[in-house]
């Protein structure tokens, strides 16, 4: 069974309304996403196809940008579902990812070129970009895939540019709160996916809520924009905390940031973007950090990463993080659970698994961050 939301509708008549309403319509949005910075959509969704297993006292997660581009894109996918299936992490976080385009329709209807156009998924010459069909098309038909996790994935991304993000989860989604996708300020169509869920590593048995979200922020210069999209994001998922006390509601903010911690990929006379992330998440943990002080942790790195070495400029960022809220104080008269804590972080993809023409051939651009949680001791 495959949910589909009002979301998906909106989008397809949107596109049989005259141009003028359409530009009306965008101006009124623009200006309503100026003001209001976050505007919330409903995220497609497919359900685990085996029954859901209780929670141990421990969970994982993976974050991993899948380069959307098609250089062996059926060999990388391959080794990134394997990976993905031999960590068997209760999460998997994906940027770049593609978007649930044959969701959308019944499998004799045939695609709408203009559509597929207006939603950046043909280039100037009206092809689609198969590398984002293949990707999606893989996960509805590897089995194990859909008997391990929940899949979703977001609508925004299709409508910009073609890919947006998933995430999978051996959790099901909370009951009260589907997953869903929180719409930024954006020139690239970037958004947050948020799924809900809950937890019991608790040896009590209390059900701990947790909310997972996964954005790739704005790309190349956009140091400003990056910025407000942080802003949204932690303010949203303030007032997610808050909603859900007593309870303290784990929430994690995982994906491709777009910049480093050490510098800025530009540098001029504006402050080191990471300065803004620390004072605005000065209440989440950077996982990385946190676990590898005196290991930089650079997930993307042309030096060290054989395949886009020799085609790529000097490039030696971390891109990609792990965030998630610190335990705080609760009123003296809820059941406090144990904190949940990081206990490991490692990364993933980093070996070569094949090889095109002397070309070395690893899962993705960047590398990935695999990280494990628990009780605290």
């Amino acid at each position: 069974m495959i949910v589909l939301t009002n979301g998906v509708q909106g989008m397809k008549n949107h596109v049989t309304k005259s141009k003028s309403k359409s530009k009306s319509k965008q101006q009124t949005s623009n200006k309503q996403q100026d003001n209001k910075q976050v505007r919330m959509y409903a995220a497609a969704f497919l359900p685990k196809l085996k029954p859901d297993v209780a929670s141990s006292g421990k969970f994982s997660l993976i974050t991993l940008n899948i380069w959307f581009d098609k250089f062996a894109a059926k060999i990388r996918r391959e080794a990134q579902f394997a990976s993905f299936l031999s960590l068997s992490p209760d999460f998997v976080c994906l940027q770049e990812g593609p978007p649930l385009l044959s969701s959308l329709f019944s499998p004799s209807h045939s695609l709408d070129p203009a559509w597929l156009s207006w939603n950046g998924l043909s280039d100037s010459r009206g092809r689609t970009r198969k590398v984002t069909l293949e990707y999606w098309n893989a996960i509805e038909t590897t089995q194990q895939l859909r008997e391990t996790w929940h899949i979703c994935a977001d609508l925004e991304g299709i409508r910009r540019c073609g890919y947006g993000v998933v995430i999978m989860s051996k959790h099901p989604p909370s009951p009260s709160q589907p997953p869903y996708v929180m719409q930024m300020n954006s020139r690239m169509g970037r958004s947050l996916l948020v799924y809900d869920t809950f937890i019991s590593p608790d040896p009590r048995g209390l059900q701990r809520p947790l909310t997972v979200g996964t954005s790739h922020l704005e790309s190349l210069d956009s140091q400003p924009l990056r910025e407000a999209q942080l802003a949204a994001i932690h303010n949203h998922f303030e007032i997610r905390r808050n909603s859900s006390l007593p309870d303290d509601r784990m929430c994690f903010v995982v994906g491709d940031f777009n910049f480093d911690d050490e510098r800025n990929f530009v540098i001029d006379h504006r402050p080191q973007e990471n300065l803004f992330l620390e004072r605005t998440f000065h209440d989440y943990y950077d996982v990385w950090r946190e676990l590898k002080p005196h290991d930089k942790g650079k997930t993307f790195d042309t030096s060290s990463n054989a395949m886009i070495f020799p085609f790529h400029s000097l490039e030696i960022m971390r891109y990609d993080r792990i965030m998630f809220t610190r335990p705080r104080d609760l009123p003296p008269a809820a059941p406090v659970p144990r904190p949940v804590v990081p206990l490991n972080i490692s990364m993933i993809g980093t070996e070569i698994i094949d090889e095109i023409r002397g070309n070395p051939v690893v899962l993705s651009d960047h590398f990935g961050l695999f990280a494990e949680f628990g009780l605290s001791s």
